[in-house]
């Protein structure tokens, strides 16, 4: 069983971000994430909300999705990640990591992501845009642990160090991997670039 898990407990609060998201453009890009996600060829798929949770679940499509509330977003990146490994089906035997703020990333990623994984059972596989590493990043549900100890704004790419002998880096020819969505500027060229 693979399960997806999207973080998007704290979107639009980075401090360094002048002009945050409205919760509005919050809510347009989870529903867009989730869309991708739902098609993608995976079993189940977790969505880990923090910051007003209660008016996103009042605006979005709740079909298919299992909604987990972390109460402790303030925390970071990391919280996300520790709250929705609490929440695994004890069948899982592989995650696909995913940020709620990178509405372009494509089903077809997501699937050659996971058939990697199945095909080299590598405990970890990763896409690769002009030498960065992107998300989402599939992981065995042997890291799951390793994911839950990561403090502070501390990601994924953390366990990819840790591990780089049990990792597949695969190079995408997209930059969809590596584009996120903070502010108010972004989320309009994001618009714009999608009419």
């Amino acid at each position: 069983m693979i399960v997806g898990v999207i973080c998007a407990c704290g979107l639009s609060r980075r401090p360094a971000v002048k002009r945050p998201l409205s919760l509005d453009q919050t809510v347009h890009l989870i529903e867009r994430v989730t869309r991708s996600y739902k098609a993608a060829a995976l079993d189940q798929l977790l969505l880990v909300l923090g910051f007003e949770a209660k008016k996103i679940l009042q605006q979005i499509p709740l079909q298919g999705l299992k909604i987990i509330i972390n109460g402790q977003y303030r925390m970071g990146t990391s919280s996300a990640l520790e709250t929705g490994m609490r929440f695994l089906p004890s069948a899982c035997e592989g995650m696909v990591i995913g940020l709620g703020d990178m509405p372009l990333v494509e089903p077809e990623t997501i699937d050659h992501l996971v058939g990697t994984f199945t095909k080299t059972r590598k405990g970890i596989v990763y896409p690769v845009y002009s030498k960065q590493i992107g998300l989402p990043i599939v992981f065995d549900v042997k890291y799951r642990d390793e994911l839950a100890r990561l403090r502070g704004d501390d990601g994924p790419v953390e366990v990819i160090k840790k591990f780089a002998k049990d990792t597949k880096a695969i190079k995408v020819k997209t930059d969809t991997v590596i584009r996120d969505i903070a502010s108010y500027e972004e989320f309009e060229e994001f618009v714009g670039a999608c009419e």
